[in-house]
């Protein structure tokens, strides 16, 4: 396949909760998806795995496990992840099964994207008469939490997947349980509709919180979350720049340790230097390695 010019396939995973596998209707078999793409990001292929939040069924325990998933599978070379909000497309079965549960956010553009308020006019009038034509701008209601609180934990979750993968995965070596207070602090935003300007300011007490909990842990973790926290400000840094650039960043950290979750990382005795290359595209894209420089 490969040779043939497939180098990219697209796994449409979810959820990871096997039960829920079954509600909608994919009944993948869970438990070979490790090994399958670990076999495909090892022969060279990019990788992509979806998962969705909004299941008018989902819970704690089945958010937790994607949290949990694309935390590990983020932190995995050649593995990219795609994650947004359930919208309730016309001849699913969820569209039909849900129908009466189905909402519209007077707030929100689009549930998958950017916040822009839609003015009472021709075009809400529009958009309200036609639900099935702007399937998009709809959601199905959860009773269990607001889609506040879920379009919340799915931007927290990309923001620690993206940022801090290496640095959440020891925390969850050492146990689930310390990722489950902030599950739950999010979960209980009960606004009735989307807020942006509510949600940057969340984000930020969270990120504060995340910092701070992580700094009474022991020093591996803290070690860590230096790290990761120095190489993230090296990649924006590299993104803002106009012309090819190295960073070096100093770090105690090896990555290669295999744990419960996957890729786990550990402290080394010896320091390394993590060096990023950047080399600017178009669009503010840049091209991002990294690699250990080793004595």
């Amino acid at each position: 396949m490969y040779e043939s010019g497939c180098k990219n396939i697209f796994f449409g995973v979810e959820t990871f909760s096997q039960e829920f596998q079954k509600l909608i209707n994919k009944n993948l078999d869970l438990s070979k998806l490790d090994s399958l793409v670990k076999f495909c990001a090892e022969n060279n292929y990019e990788i992509t795995l979806s998962f969705i939040f909004g299941f008018p069924f989902d819970d704690e325990i089945s958010l937790s496990k994607n949290i949990q998933a694309i935390i590990k599978y983020n932190s995995i070379n050649n593995i990219n992840i795609s994650d947004g909000i359930l919208t309730p497309e016309p001849g699913t079965e969820i569209y039909r099964r849900y129908n009466k549960d189905i909402r519209f956010d007077k707030n929100y553009l689009d549930i998958n994207y950017d916040y822009i308020p839609i003015e009472r006019g021709v075009e809400y009038e529009h958009i309200k008469k036609y639900p099935e034509l702007y399937s998009h701008f709809y959601y199905v209601y959860n009773p269990r939490f607001s889609i506040f609180s879920i379009d919340l934990l799915e931007k927290i979750t990309r923001y620690l997947s993206t940022n801090y993968s290496y640095t959440v995965l020891m925390l969850l070596e050492e146990s689930s349980k310390l990722i489950v207070p902030y599950l739950e602090e999010i979960l209980q935003c009960d606004f009735k509709t989307l807020d942006f300007e509510k949600e940057k300011i969340i984000m930020s007490l969270f990120s504060k919180s995340f910092e701070n909990s992580i700094n009474s842990m022991n020093e591996s973790v803290v070690e860590m979350y230096k790290f990761e926290k120095e190489l993230l400000a090296a990649k924006k840094k590299a993104m803002n720049s106009q012309s090819k650039i190295s960073f070096k960043v100093e770090s105690k950290v090896n990555i290669l340790t295999t744990g419960k979750f996957g890729v786990v990382p550990e402290i080394l005795d010896d320091s390394k230097t993590i060096i990023i290359q950047a080399e600017p595209t178009i669009k503010r894209r840049v091209k991002v390695s990294a690699f250990f420089e080793v004595d």
